[in-house]
């Protein structure tokens, strides 16, 4: 830690310096309070550093606001809203804008909204909802609770405050699991900002209007097919797309679509259908969409059951993402997708997996390890994907045909995982591949394993 007379001898620009560098890239993506982030939550900093922040506001490049509005019962071990803390947040917000100067870059706010059941509606007044709208009026990156969203856009014109100023983000991130679902049951944003171009959508909610705005969507939601599809419609200059859906009834047809722009996909196949309401067989999320372009493809599954018709189903859909992607340039896997012997057998007719996707360049298989996984689950992660080239007559590698095609293992660990137990049982697994004619680069790349939007590309 500095001493006070050292930090008061630093120039302004140094000052700056130090307060951007110590910024992370997407303050939004951090999980508070973290005191490895000192200046940007002013609540673990030191009196000294603190004074010079609020001093100096042009050393700001950005505002993250999560102060704490719950009240903690430590007697009865409970957490309530608490009315002061809400307007505190707000007159802080009003401080930082009233010394803000232009030219600051994009500025990112986060705001939290009360449940309903916590009896704060009093406190979240008209004039409450206009404060907080003229602070983060000129916010470029906003995320916040569904709750506060409604009241600054969605609201009906006779109950939301008419000199409410128009928001004008470009990148929205909106948490529909932050509002009590007695309230805000079937979560659709009915009205969007004219300027995002990028939307988030956390925990169970939906979005119909708008939609041709969008370039980078990210989902995960329970829906019907019937507003699947017609999301899928309306996304007619998407480049970038993340989906965790649900799908509620049975799956009907598609009609024949085109995504033009969407380069880079990625799916997660956990819940991706209801089996339980339905006995319906399996129907394809992307049935007769056509992705010319499309160059990087991810398919996430974290099951562990090939007979439940779910994976079964994803394998499917991966296939035919493959045969309707012909500039698909890689591919990201997780083992299940790869640990399919039994499937295999069953579908003998199935296309060899390089002529579904000719142009490929890097097939990269994910293989993440989790808190405290025993040695026994370690290694049957590890043998799926070595099963899986067991295979080969499906997979149609040739060295001949093949030669600028890298096959790349990414091992995700994280501080809990033995790094050295997971790498002496890949490279035992990597020297019998040695010698056994496929032909194709291996290369294994250790990553820490990341979560959020960040990690998936969302702001890139």
């Amino acid at each position: 830690m500095l001493s006070e007379p050292i930090i008061n001898s630093l120039p302004t620009e140094m000052l700056g310096e130090i307060f951007v560098r110590c910024l992370p890239d997407y303050p939004l993506e951090v999980h508070q309070p973290d005191p490895t982030i000192a200046p940007i939550l002013l609540c673990h900093v030191c009196s000294l550093w603190r004074t010079i922040v609020f001093g100096t506001p042009s050393l700001w490049s950005c505002l993250y606001v999560l102060l704490p509005i719950r009240r903690v019962d430590t007697k009865h071990g409970t957490k309530t809203w608490d009315p002061e803390r809400l307007l505190e947040l707000v007159e802080f917000m009003e401080w930082w804008r009233a010394w803000q100067g232009p030219g600051l870059g994009t500025t990112s706010i986060r705001i939290e909204f009360p449940r309903e059941q916590d009896a704060l509606a009093k406190p979240v007044t008209a004039d409450v909802i206009r404060r907080i709208a003229w602070c983060i009026s000129s916010a470029k990156y906003i995320d916040i609770a569904y709750g506060f969203y409604y009241r600054l856009i969605m609201e009906p014109t006779g109950t939301r405050p008419c000199d409410i100023p128009i928001l004008e983000p470009d990148i929205l991130i909106v948490d529909c699991g932050e509002t009590d679902e007695r309230v805000w049951d079937h979560v659709a944003l009915t009205h969007l900002p004219k300027t995002v171009r990028r939307l988030s959508i956390l925990r169970g909610g939906w979005i119909s209007r708008g939609l041709s705005l969008l370039s980078h969507l990210s989902l995960r939601a329970t829906v019907d097919s019937g507003d699947w599809h017609a999301l899928i419609r309306g996304l007619l200059n998407i480049q970038w797309g993340d989906f965790n859906v649900t799908i509620s009834d049975p799956m009907r047809k598609a009609t024949h679509h085109t995504l033009p722009f969407l380069t880079t996909l990625r799916i997660n196949f956990d819940n991706v259908y209801d089996w339980e309401a339905t006995d319906a067989p399996w129907a394809l999320l992307f049935d007769n969409i056509h992705l010319p372009v499309l160059n990087d493809l991810t398919v996430l599954s974290e099951r562990d059951e090939w007979r439940h018709p779910g994976p079964i189903g994803s394998l499917l859909e991966v296939l035919n993402l493959l045969e309707s992607s012909p500039a698909l340039k890689q591919v990201t896997l997780t083992p299940h997708f790869l640990c399919f012997g039994e499937f295999l057998h069953q579908f003998q007719d199935l296309p060899p997996f390089i002529s579904l996707a000719p142009n490929i360049l890097l097939l990269q298989l994910l293989l993440p390890f989790e808190h405290e996984e025993t040695k026994e689950v370690i290694n049957t992660k590890i043998d799926s994907w070595h099963d899986a080239f067991s295979h080969k007559h499906w997979f149609g590698f040739k060295p001949e045909n093949n030669a600028a095609l890298t096959i790349r293992v990414v091992v995700q660990t994280d501080s809990s995982v033995d790094v050295g137990i997971v790498k002496a049982m890949i490279e035992r697994r990597l020297i019998e591949f040695e010698g056994e004619t496929l032909g194709i680069d291996f290369a294994v790349s250790w990553e820490k394993k990341e979560e959020g939007l960040r990690a998936a590309g969302f702001f890139s």
